[in-house]
């Protein structure tokens, strides 16, 4: 059975304030693809050449289909938009948006064997919830604890996930098998019985940088022994 560990590296873990200035507004587009005006925005599935397959309505449908259709390799990409809804990102599938203040999801993001989130707000706070509430679950597919010898990997680059609940635990992030790297990465946890901006129950998360907030005294990471 393979440990729960977590990695920091120029991580800044205080926890004085949980105001977050973002400093990610610039636009991460694969080459050829434009920023979409107000009158034609559209979720796009885009080729690894960057090259338009297909477009969606911005709705929770619309980004649930998206997903769905996406295969290896290719990019599911949100303008500016606030959709709600939970969703989960397939295997080798990029969930790319346009900028952290720009494009965000409220609800819970789960992702597989090679998903990249990328450039994106997660916002799950909930007032009435008892039950754990999540921003974003790693990978499940490719490891579990019978067989530690496959590892699944999901990435995070330039995102915030912000987590909170008045009745019960919250996590920004968490692990209960493979591994995420993520980089450039805010995971807050501000409100919860408890909040931890990680919750490793098995696998590896290997925070590059970013902050981490929760509200347990303890720290900000929890890891389940």
């Amino acid at each position: 059975m393979r440990k729960p560990t977590i990695r920091v590296q120029n991580q800044n873990t205080k926890r004085t304030s949980h105001y977050v200035t973002d400093i990610i507004t610039f636009r991460q587009l694969h080459p050829g693809v434009e920023a979409a005006t107000p009158d034609e925005e559209k979720i796009k599935r885009l080729a690894s050449t960057g090259e338009i397959l297909e477009e969606y309505p911005v709705t929770t449908t619309g980004l649930s289909d998206a997903l769905s259709d996406a295969l290896a390799g290719q990019t599911v990409f949100l303008p500016l938009c606030e959709i709600t809804g939970d969703f989960t990102v397939p295997s080798e599938v990029t969930l790319l948006g346009t900028s952290t203040t720009g494009s965000k999801l409220f609800g819970t993001i789960s992702l597989n064997d090679l998903s990249i989130l990328d450039t994106l707000w997660v916002d799950n706070n909930t007032t009435d919830d008892p039950t754990v509430v999540v921003g974003v679950y790693g990978p499940e597919d490719g490891y579990n604890i019978d067989d530690p010898e496959v590892l699944a990997m999901a990435t995070m680059r330039n995102v915030v996930v912000d987590v909170g609940s008045t009745a019960g635990p919250a996590y920004a992030l968490m692990l209960t098998c493979g591994s995420i790297t993520a980089y450039t990465t805010e995971l807050l946890a501000l409100e919860g019985i408890y909040g931890y901006a990680a919750y490793v129950e098995f696998g590896t998360l290997n925070h590059v940088s970013g902050r981490a907030v929760g509200n347990d005294p303890d720290g900000p990471y929890w890891l389940e022994v």
